[in-house]
């Protein structure tokens, strides 16, 4: 796995419980990203991060972090500022381990590998930050980097890391609508467009913005056919996401049930993007009730429908999450059928991730996961 599951969201999300009102956390959040200034200049530009003359330097910083997430899986969600959801534990108790596995490729000379684990600070953050609308913006917060030397969706990945997010939606909508950046740079038009799209959808809850990406796509004469295709099943969704009433029902596993029902059924093969709006829908209402249900039972099947949507919604690399819903799911309603249902498909996604031309190379400490977890599922 990568620099797995939010490393600095987790950084956020760590200390929370150290403090006894949301004011303070806001507070020591803006520390934290102060202290993400000294990193992210070196991590975005590659020649400064691998130059002799910044090492000592560098590790430094790289050590920090690794320091700061020693033992963050212990803490809790404090006061609720970033909502409730139970999996946050489970993605916390991989940091340390992970933050960890960067400094120790750092230390021994492997220097890409470790700038790619932590390139993905900001980038994992976006998917727990775009979860739904829980925890504060910071509107203003600048982190002094070079933006011109940043792509577009790494720009707006920074800006929804630091819950910035309009300022990420300016950037993702210049995108969407470049004749340019779509005939040219198609795999980062593809990622700008999903990610305006779960902004648009999960965070500020609005199907006239997310109708206007799809307008956008409609409109933008360098978008590639395929995407056009999705972009006409979208609308679809979002109309039937327009004509529901204003007075929105309380979230529900019927709900979201429904709504990937609704996804399911305008796929031609498991993993097309006709459902991405259909399955955004989903996991917002799902990450709703996680926030809200006590049940363990309930909260386990929330889970096991949260990491089905993610499998979907990891089609083109920003959406990682399925894992932590899995096993999640496993630990709050062990020794039961939908544990049983969680962990072959956590078993499943494991041997795909971790094989290859040289066939699987599961790591020890995955493999004593897998033990632990199938022990739990099953009983035995």
């Amino acid at each position: 796995m990568s620099f797995v599951k939010s490393v600095f969201f987790l950084l956020l999300i760590g200390p929370i419980a150290a403090f006894s009102s949301q004011g303070e956390w806001s507070a020591r959040m803006q520390s934290l990203l102060v202290a993400f200034q000294n990193l992210a200049p070196y991590v975005y530009s590659p020649s400064s991060f691998e130059n002799p003359a910044n090492r000592s330097k560098v590790e430094a910083e790289i050590a920090s972090f690794a320091k700061l997430a020693k033992g963050v899986h212990g803490q809790s969600a404090g006061d609720g500022a970033m909502g409730k959801d139970p999996s946050l534990k489970v993605i916390a108790g991989r940091l340390e381990t992970d933050a960890s596995e960067a400094l120790s490729a750092f230390r021994s000379g492997n220097f890409s590998y470790s700038r790619y684990k932590l390139a993905r600070v900001s980038r994992d953050c976006f998917q727990c930050h775009s979860r739904n609308t829980s925890g504060p913006e910071f509107k203003d917060f600048n982190l002094k980097l070079h933006e011109a030397t940043l792509k577009p969706s790494e720009l707006a990945d920074i800006y929804v890391a630091t819950r910035q997010f309009d300022r990420a939606i300016e950037v993702l909508q210049k995108t969407v609508a470049s004749p340019e950046a779509a005939a040219n740079e198609r795999f980062e038009y593809q990622r700008s467009v999903r990610n305006f799209l779960a902004l648009a959808i999960r965070v500020k809850q609005d199907p006239k913005m997310a109708m206007s990406i799809v307008d956008q796509i409609a409109a933008n004469t360098g978008a590639p056919e395929y995407l056009k295709e999705d972009a006409s099943y979208w609308r679809r969704s979002i109309e039937r996401w327009q004509k529901e009433t204003s007075r929105a029902p309380k979230p529900s596993l019927e709900k979201a049930k429904k709504l990937i029902a609704e996804g399911k059924a305008s796929q031609e093969y498991p993993l097309d993007g006709h459902a991405d709006v259909a399955y955004l829908r989903a996991s917002a209402v799902l990450h709703e009730l996680l926030d809200t249900t006590k049940a363990s039972d309930k909260l386990a099947e929330a889970m096991y429908h949260l990491g089905r949507s993610y499998e979907v919604l990891s089609d083109i690399g920003q959406w990682f999450l399925q894992d932590s819903y899995f096993e999640s799911c496993i630990r709050t309603a062990p020794k039961s059928k939908i544990a049983a249902r969680c962990y072959r498909r956590y078993e499943l996604s494991q041997l795909m991730g971790y094989s290859g031309s040289s066939g699987l190379n599961l790591p020890d400490s995955e493999r004593e996961r897998l033990k632990e977890l199938r022990a739990l599922a099953f009983g035995n």
